[in-house]
């Protein structure tokens, strides 16, 4: 998608104006929004050389998972959820400093902030616990994917939906607008009843109903399947379609003679929920310097943070519906409430019992320097580069105006209307003041007053990716 604009838009003359150098830079930002993991013991990225390496921790970070596409969609995401956000990224930005570590520069932060850590990905997962993974809107974005995949080869005259995905010009036109033109596509098409039906069930609110919850044992169904999983080696989606199917199975054979229940009638499914990466310890690959000795890196655990964090940092959620949508729920509801109970009793795979529910950057080559203040409900006044801002008004940056951040989650939650643009422009936004503040505000420490930690062009670099990390969302 960055390719598709930069061509389309010819940014390529007006990054040459503002002095990017286009061999190297566009490769930079590539890998800015790619991602690559900056403690790879051979330094592989082209875009720059090994003492920058810290740039590569800012947009998306693949070492610790502390980067500005995180901060901002926590604050956005909770500021419209109205969802409390005990985070504050303020504390984490104004001690970032880099630091050598293993002779490589990262991105580290002050020892009393460790807390801080664990709160941003406590606060992730509160977000996916409340909103994100909510058990009606879960099932809403459920519908609205099966929708989708009826329409796939329907909608369209000639070619599916799913082709987009080779054809960049054609998925640029994919939005959110899409739910609309399945819902409101004429009755002349009856190839498209079963789609437009499920989406009328969404917006009537004629949905599965939701039966229980309840947490995975993952060891022992782990081990039950020990023989499968090193046979076929699966990735996390895999296993949990794994542990989908033989809790489905589980499920149906417990109820396929508990009259009036239909094991038909029902749907498991597994959630992934977690502070972060699978089976990590969030402060695992975080290096932090302590105010005596502000360049020396080191780690921390958990325990010197505090002795009352978790044990465990990731879990599996087990949730069972009604598919059916026609009321007979209310038939049903008790024997199968009551099922639901005895079934999270009894299943030693089952863990426990249901759950209640900036200042502008001068410019080069006698460019204008005026940029553009954006008045983001986040951060406040934002100034932004005019090359952000030539990006900004390009057809594929302004399609993500019709891409909500999070989904189907506004029919559950009315203020989460937010979108990938606003989201975009706070992570660049971000993405620019941690700069300032490795930049300007660590200059003495680091003892770095001869030369810059990065230039120009790399601070404008990594503000480009930053903007442009959730180009291809749909």
């Amino acid at each position: 998608m960055f390719h598709c604009m930069r061509k389309k838009n010819g940014l390529d003359k007006v990054m040459k104006d503002y002095g990017l150098n286009l061999d190297e830079d566009i490769v930079f930002i590539e890998e800015l929004i790619q991602g690559r993991t900056s403690s790879d013991s051979k330094w592989t990225a082209k875009g720059r050389p090994e003492n920058k390496s810290f740039l590569y921790e800012i947009v998306a970070n693949k070492l610790n998972g502390i980067d500005v596409d995180k901060w901002d969609y926590l604050a956005r995401d909770c500021h419209y959820l109205g969802i409390p956000n005990g985070f504050n990224h303020q504390r984490l930005l104004k001690s970032a400093r880099v630091c050598k570590v293993d002779g490589r520069n990262h991105i580290c932060f002050r020892d009393k902030v460790a807390d801080d850590v664990y709160g941003m990905f406590h606060t992730r997962y509160t977000l996916h616990r409340q909103a994100l993974q909510h058990k009606i809107g879960y099932i809403i974005d459920i519908k609205i994917k099966d929708a989708l995949v009826l329409a796939d080869d329907i909608l369209i005259p000639e070619r599916k939906i799913s082709d987009a995905i080779d054809d960049i010009l054609e998925y640029t036109k994919l939005t959110d607008h899409i739910f609309d033109q399945i819902l409101n596509q004429s009755d002349s098409n009856p190839h498209l009843d079963e789609a437009r039906s499920i989406l009328q069930d969404i917006v009537n609110r004629r949905l599965p109903k939701f039966v229980g919850e309840a947490r995975l044992n993952e060891d022992k169904l782990k081990e039950k399947l020990r023989a499968r999983f090193e046979k076929e080696q699966p990735d996390n989606a895999s296993r949990i379609q794994v542990y989908q199917e033989e809790l489905q199975k589980q499920w149906r054979e417990m109820i396929q003679d508990n009259k009036p229940l239909n094991a038909e009638d029902f749907d498991i499914y597994v959630l992934d929920m977690g502070f972060g990466e699978v089976g990590k310890e969030p402060i695992d690959n975080v290096h932090f310097y302590s105010k005596n000795e502000p360049n020396k890196a080191f780690k921390m655990d958990k325990y010197q943070v505090s002795s009352l964090k978790p044990s465990r940092f990731h879990e599996y959620l087990v949730r069972v519906y009604y598919i059916k949508t026609d009321g007979s729920y209310q038939k049903v509801q008790q024997k199968a409430e009551e099922s639901f109970h005895e079934w999270c009793k009894n299943n030693k795979f089952i863990d426990s019992g249901v759950e209640e529910e900036t200042v502008e950057e001068p410019s080069q080559n006698n460019q204008s320097s005026s940029g553009k203040v954006f008045n983001d409900p986040i951060h406040g006044h934002i100034e932004l580069h005019p090359l952000l801002v030539k990006i900004i008004d390009t057809p594929q940056f302004q399609r993500l105006r019709h891409i909500k951040q999070l989904g189907g989650t506004h029919l559950v939650y009315p203020g989460a209307t937010h979108t990938r643009f606003e989201h975009s422009l706070g992570m660049a936004y971000l993405a620019g003041s941690m700069i300032k503040v490795l930049q300007e505000e660590q200059q003495k420490a680091l003892q770095t007053t001869k030369q810059d930690l990065a230039d120009e062009k790399d601070v404008l670099c990594v503000q480009i990716a930053a903007l442009c990390y959730n180009l291809g969302d749909c």
